[in-house]
């Protein structure tokens, strides 16, 4: 099988040399390299370029194109057995038989994804790397019981070539490698989440930083939910494992609702109590997003339901961490629990009412 990985940049190479290096370093006789230059380049970009020129293949869009147009426009020339994409912000693990494992997933999936961990050097890249622990243990769940998924992290994933035609590559749209998963799986794509496939991804480390890609994918989770929530439904009933998969997600929303009720109708705390766990036990990610009933608790003094949720989801974590060999910090993570998630929850709910009511919303990228 042949695989073409193939990398955008964009003004900073970022990670390129790291990337061209443990790609040429894997055992793997039928693999391409492409690095696509979008927009016009620069010295830092060609004094890596120059260093590997006899080795790899080199796309010059001299404007900027976007990210999709890009890979659109290169992957219709390719003759190929897969595609692997990369962000330049992704760094391999020095496992020599990397691309090898990946080409055994690609033979029964459509397609594979990498998990992620965020790589730490600022508290605010801390607090995302437990949110990328979150996406990580729901994208597995999905993939493990039912072997597809309908969204995915793209900086880093491998899909079958003639599967990419027949969707027909990417949409012009925010985030197109969650748009080209939703698409995949109405259309019964095999989906694989390999643990030992796992990469480094970089992320925000500043504040602005931060802000601009929370707008990013914000908007996206909005527009997602928009424009395939309905068909990603509707197929999910073909699919009987999927439907647990997913049930382990909805469980903790009626979960809520019923602690609440019981805490402050009815004033029944035990129960109230068994019911945060329970919720937490199926879906501790899920349940996170309404952990702002959690603090109607601690408004109440009713300590011992969120001393529960909190103490379950922190295990579970530790334990998604240690099986990924993620980096985990428990102090780090209270603060992820308490401060970091209704931030985040916030940020959707703004996004979702500005789309109900169409609100152009002014977009800082090219796509």
């Amino acid at each position: 099988m042949k695989i073409t990985a193939l990398i955008t940049v964009y003004r900073d190479p970022r990670d390129l040399k790291s990337i061209i290096e443990r790609l040429l370093f894997f055992d793997y006789a039928e693999k391409e390299i492409i690095v696509v230059v979008d927009g016009p380049t620069n010295e830092a970009i060609e004094s890596i370029l120059d260093l590997y020129r006899n080795h790899i293949r080199i796309h010059y869009n001299g404007i900027q194109k976007g990210k999709v147009m890009s890979l659109n426009d290169v992957t219709r020339t390719l003759q190929t057995d897969a595609l692997l994409f990369i962000d330049n912000d992704i760094i391999f693990p020095q496992d020599k038989y990397f691309l090898k494992k990946l080409a055994i997933y690609l033979e029964n999936n459509h397609i594979v994804e990498m998990p992620k961990e965020a790589r730490v050097n600022t508290f605010i890249s801390a607090m995302m790397s437990y949110e990328f622990m979150g996406f990580v243990t729901a994208t597995y769940l999905l993939a493990k019981l039912s072997g597809h998924s309908p969204s995915m992290n793209g900086a880093c994933f491998a899909v079958q070539k003639a599967w990419f035609d027949k969707l027909g590559g990417f949409r012009r749209v925010i985030n197109e490698d969650m748009d080209f998963a939703a698409r995949s799986f109405i259309h019964h794509g095999r989906f694989a989440f390999p643990p030992e496939l796992k990469v480094t991804n970089g992320v925000s480390d500043t504040l602005k930083d931060w802000l601009i890609q929370r707008k990013r994918w914000a908007l996206n989770n909005v527009l997602w939910f928009k424009w395939y929530f309905l068909d990603v439904l509707k197929k999910s009933l073909s699919f009987p494992a999927l439907l647990l998969a997913i049930g382990v997600f909805i469980l903790p929303i009626a979960a809520y609702v019923l602690a609440y009720i019981l805490l402050h109708v009815f004033r029944l705390k035990i129960l109230a109590a068994l019911v945060m766990l329970v919720s937490h036990a199926w879906s501790f990610t899920s349940a996170l997003l309404f952990n702002f009933i959690q603090y109607s608790f601690l408004a109440g003094g009713s300590y011992i339901p969120f001393l529960l949720a909190l103490g379950f989801t922190m295990g579970i974590y530790w334990g998604v961490a240690k099986h990924f060999h993620m980096r985990f910090v428990w102090w780090e993570f209270i603060l992820f629990y308490l401060f970091y998630l209704p931030v985040w929850t916030l940020f959707n709910l703004v996004f979702f009412l500005l789309v109900i009511f169409d609100v152009k919303v002014q977009t800082q990228w090219k796509i």
